[in-house]
């Protein structure tokens, strides 16, 4: 596995509707996604960039008490693995949305960080 840059990072806001003026405004970022009733929405800060607001509805909520930071994988699924036999816990099931995958585990000190991959879950995927 190579880690080959921080794709995502996402943290928790119980109004996920009182932040987009802050960030489409005051920090200038791009509005990609707003979605009531996920919970959610996505800025680009630069290509292959994003920030997410996690709202109490959405399921990653639970995991992103801290900022959530995801790292960029060419297989989500086989990134996983090698982590797993290296003795990393993961404490989500590896998940999909648009093909965007991504699985949490728990890194140094119990904080929730995530993989991340727009590929295939694994190499045998079609």
């Amino acid at each position: 596995m190579k880690i080959t840059g921080i794709t995502w990072v996402g943290f928790r806001n119980e109004n996920v509707s009182s932040t987009l003026d802050f960030y489409q405004e005051k920090l200038g970022l791009r509005l990609l996604a707003h979605d009531e009733d996920l919970d959610y929405a996505m800025f680009g800060i630069t290509r292959g960039q994003i920030l997410e607001v996690i709202g109490p509805k959405n399921r990653l909520y639970d995991y992103a008490g801290e900022p959530l930071v995801g790292f960029n994988v060419e297989h989500v699924l086989t990134a996983r693995e090698e982590l797993e036999k290296e003795g990393v816990i993961f404490v989500s099931e590896t998940m999909e949305s648009s093909g965007v995958y991504w699985a949490v585990f728990e890194g140094p000190g119990g904080v929730h960080q995530m993989l991340v991959s727009a590929a295939p879950r694994s190499e045998n995927s079609d």
